[in-house]
């Protein structure tokens, strides 16, 4: 399996000389609704903002490497339309974890792990995405049956098919998002990774 670091400094297209770099990832979509055409980032304790190669021209030419997260803002609002700005944490998980609710089964199908009532999801967990060995997990939980462990229950089917397959799981959330935090800590993943992304998204 893939380590974090290997996964991540592809992902962002990290290479010792640049600071700006072109990278073919941020012209993918996450969960087919969220697109990431600039990351900025710290790997190897080194500043690193990877850039979409369609914008990468154009963004050099006023990029200022004294005040980064700035230049980016303003490249933004000039040149990337109904944008938002967040900042994430990325975490990821490599050992499989103990966790059992004989109460509840989980189904299997596909990618997509849940546990069902009658014809109701009551908790779901699915793979979005797989590329370059690793595996995007997605979460939600029906609000009225929520702090049962069910999301623990379908996070953890979801892992371990990842390890079968040889895929590492990975997660992110806005760091603000203090309950999904404590939610995957819980779960087992380990934050690794602060980044500052200009997001849109798909209609």
């Amino acid at each position: 399996m893939i380590s974090f670091e290997t996964y991540y400094k592809e992902f962002i297209g990290f290479n010792d000389k640049d600071l700006v770099v072109r990278c073919l990832y941020r012209d993918m979509s996450i969960n087919k609704v969220f697109n990431y055409p600039i990351i900025f980032t710290k790997i190897d304790n080194k500043n690193v903002i990877s850039v979409l190669p369609s914008l990468y021209n154009e963004f050099i030419k006023t990029f200022n490497p004294k005040k980064p997260k700035e230049s980016i803002l303003e490249f933004a609002k000039l040149h990337i339309p109904e944008h938002n700005n967040k900042t994430f944490f990325r975490f990821y998980k490599d050992t499989s974890s103990d966790i059992e609710n004989p109460k509840h089964k989980v189904i299997h199908d596909g990618m997509r792990f849940k546990i069902m009532k009658d014809d109701q999801i009551l908790s779901l967990c699915k793979v979005s995405d797989v590329y370059n060995g690793c595996g995007n997990l997605v979460v939600c939980t029906n609000k009225d049956y929520r702090r049962q462990g069910l999301g623990q229950l379908v996070v953890k089917s979801a892992t371990d098919w990842c390890f079968k397959n040889d895929i590492l799981p990975i997660y992110f959330t806005n760091q603000d998002n203090h309950i999904s935090i404590s939610f995957i800590k819980k779960a087992g993943f380990k934050k690794m990774q602060k980044e500052f992304s200009i997001c849109t998204f798909n209609s």
